[in-house]
């Protein structure tokens, strides 16, 4: 981040003040009265203007950005920027670009909060540090490195700190976006709320990423205890990025340099920076839960490389911006979210840093409890009841045995009347287990008796074991189908751990 930011300084936040940038854009200027340049062509003692992505306009619109820095009069920050042509400074990739002074268990320290951000770590697996110690750098040693690299001298980084993460602000697992309740409405009265794709496509993902965007959607409505009603409506040539426009947007190239930085990729899968960002427009008066108007989603230039034609990964990243415009913060992986310490936060789609595998748009129990507070539907209740195997095709041939799905081929399992699940249950919560196909698919589950979705639940590859956990509808014979797409046979197994009902 050092050799790609074009300044870096820390100050002072002098003041603060929102501003209306092109194209109807809200900005939040602060004004910066800087200490020391560790590299640039700012100095010290002069004031800069940084604009951060978001907040209120002066007619009352407000657009609140999952990830953009919020900072105090008075605060002391130390910032990478890039020079924007209107004069002002943006924060480097909108909100990698900050730190902030803190003393933490005695320590004197530079912060970076990233509860709100997206963002993925340089090298394949993860981070081996220990999941209990959050990250941080010494307030004196941090700025004195990065000179000493800007400056062209390369030296071990002797800045890191280890501080314990309860001794950071925790929060839930799951968040609202901006600590605030944000809900749409429109949900409560049975209204779509459509979305359209920037006609230009994904680059790095066969068929440019619409097929993705819509089981991304899927995602989130097919959860049947909530009320959440997304509509895929389309492409729209627009490259307005985020603009109040009334239309919720999904774009793929960063056209408006909302991010302003390319994501650095290295490899497929590996890389350093923002993959994507989005995040709701509303008022920002409207008490709590505030309205959502319209929201917009950016995804980065330079994604398509980490993607690498892995629909499903691209899947994952696309329906975790759609958990930010429905008005969920994280559920952990940062110093303010708290450590992933559970599997239960651990596999949460909206966990700060994104999977490496092929899960794709798959919400686990925690996604599922954040959107339940926010969109509960009243109609039906979820039961519960202990494992239990709803079909086998490895078991002898039956109705929820065997054979093996066909390539290409679709299955009818009975649901109702199984495993204690009743007639009057619309849906049940599943794990489902692909068990080493011969070839890459992907499996679709729909209810019998309706047309085969263009969208699947699970993708797998030759030789694994795959598993995801779904909420399925009952078609109205009380059975589920399920299509093998792929070109050999599937084993598989299903599990049904509940079921909603009247």
């Amino acid at each position: 981040m050092v050799d790609r930011s074009p300044v870096i300084v820390y100050g002072t936040i002098a003041a603060k003040a929102a501003v209306e940038g092109a194209g109807g854009r809200p900005f939040t200027e602060y004004q910066v009265r800087l200490e020391r340049s560790l590299k640039g062509n700012l100095r010290a003692g002069s004031t800069a203007r940084v604009r951060v992505l978001g907040g209120a306009r002066p007619d009352g619109m407000a657009l609140k950005i999952w990830g953009a820095p919020e900072f105090a009069v008075g605060e002391r920050a130390l910032l990478f920027l890039v020079p924007h042509p209107d004069g002002s400074y943006r924060p480097f990739q909108v909100v990698l670009g900050h730190f902030r002074e803190r003393t933490v268990a005695g320590r004197h320290l530079w912060v970076r909060d990233l509860a709100d951000v997206e963002v993925v770590a340089a090298k394949a697996g993860g981070s081996s540090a220990d999941a209990s110690l959050a990250p941080a750098r010494d307030f004196a040693s941090f700025p004195d490195w990065i000179a000493d690299r800007a400056a062209g001298l390369e030296r071990v980084g002797e800045y890191r700190r280890d501080i314990p993460a309860d001794a950071m602000a925790a929060t839930p697992k799951f968040t609202f976006l901006g600590g605030v309740r944000k809900r749409w409405y429109e949900f409560d009265n049975a209204i779509d709320i459509g979305w359209r794709a920037e006609t230009t496509g994904q680059p790095g993902v066969t068929g440019g990423g619409f097929g993705e965007f819509q089981t991304a959607l899927l995602a989130w409505n097919n959860d049947p205890a909530t009320t959440i009603r997304y509509r895929y409506d389309g492409q729209l040539a627009s490259h307005n990025g985020f603009a109040n426009d009334d239309v919720n947007l999904i774009s793929f190239q960063d056209w408006q340099s909302d991010i302003g930085t390319p994501f650095n990729c290295v490899s497929p899968g590996n890389g350093s920076g923002v993959l994507a960002i989005g995040g709701p427009w509303y008022i920002s008066s409207n008490p709590e839960p505030i309205p959502i108007l319209e929201a917009d989603i950016v995804v980065n230039d330079g994604a398509g490389c980490w993607f690498n034609n892995n629909g499903a990964r691209a899947a994952q990243i696309y329906a975790h911006e759609l958990g930010h415009t429905l008005g969920l913060g994280h559920s952990c992986g940062d110093a303010a979210a708290g450590p992933c310490d559970t599997p239960a936060k651990d596999e949460a789609l909206m966990r700060a840093n994104a999977h490496r595998d092929d899960r794709g748009a798959a919400l686990n129990a925690d996604d599922r409890a954040g959107i339940f507070v926010l969109y509960p539907n009243n109609a039906t209740r979820f039961y519960t009841i202990p494992p239990c195997r709803l079909a086998d095709t490895r078991n002898p041939v039956g109705p929820s045995g065997g054979p093996a799905i066909g390539a290409s081929a679709v299955r009818t399992f009975p649901v109702a009347g199984q495993c204690g699940i009743p007639s009057t249950a619309r849906s049940v919560a599943l794990n489902v287990t692909a068990i080493v196909p011969g070839a890459a698919g992907n499996l679709r589950l729909f209810p019998s008796g309706t047309a085969v979705p263009g969208t699947s639940m699970l993708n797998f590859r030759a030789g694994q074991i795959r598993a995801a956990s779904t909420m399925a509808k009952i078609g109205a014979d009380g059975q589920i189908s399920a299509l093998n797409d792929s070109i050999a046979i599937l084993h598989l197994a299903v599990d049904v751990t509940g079921y909603f009902a009247p």
